[in-house]
């Protein structure tokens, strides 16, 4: 579950482009970045510093 959400205009988690991201915490503990354009669909934990596109 989120608890908190917000976005922000910076790089992309892969460095490609500079997009509209957010950026997420879980209950967890996981902060994830999230990029909003269709085109690249990758995901990154800030914590493990894996990326992955979307589930």
């Amino acid at each position: 579950m989120i608890t908190y959400k917000k976005v922000l205009k910076r790089y992309c988690p892969t460095r490609e482009h500079n997009v509209e991201i957010e950026i997420s915490r879980h209950k967890d503990g996981r902060i994830t970045e999230k990029c909003l354009q269709e085109s690249c669909e990758v995901q990154k934990c800030k914590v493990c510093g894996k990326a992955h596109l979307y589930d």
